[in-house]
């Protein structure tokens, strides 16, 4: 259980990490327009 907790935490944190690099490489396109 606890072990299944950090590994949660762990992929939630790269998806974050995933959605925001995203959100910032859409951000520079859009200035770049």
């Amino acid at each position: 259980m606890m072990t299944r907790n950090i590994f949660d935490r762990r992929s939630n944190r790269a998806a974050n990490g995933y959605a925001l690099k995203k959100a910032v490489e859409n951000e520079l396109i859009v200035s770049k327009d």
